[in-house]
């Protein structure tokens, strides 16, 4: 009886043993895969930084670029109405000239 109780003792040792290792592992197994999430969610997280800052690079520099255009647009706008101006100067320098002469010839 005594040799049958120390064997049921020591599978008894052995059947807890098991059990705290398997808890063990099943504690392991799930920080794991805890790990892997936060992981992956870590790489989602910096490729969508990643993104975003090229993102943000992108419009900063079509903004920038439709700033340029703007400019030389009135650029344009701007040297085009200065020649029409001096166009219309010289015109009217050529309109006083001639009328000078008209008035000088109608003198004389």
């Amino acid at each position: 009886c005594s040799s049958a109780w120390r064997a049921a003792s020591a599978c008894s040792s052995a059947w807890r043993a098991a059990s705290a290792s398997c808890s063990a592992w099943r504690a392991a197994s799930a920080c794991s895969s805890a790990w892997r999430a936060a992981s992956a969610s870590c790489s989602a997280w910096r490729a969508a930084s990643a993104c975003s800052s090229a993102w943000r690079a992108a419009s900063a520099c079509s903004s920038a670029w439709r700033a340029a255009s703007a400019c030389s647009s009135a650029w344009r706008a701007a040297s085009a109405s200065c020649s029409a101006w001096r166009a219309a100067s010289a015109c009217s320098s050529a309109w006083r000239a001639a009328s000078a002469s008209c008035s000088a010839w109608r003198a004389a």
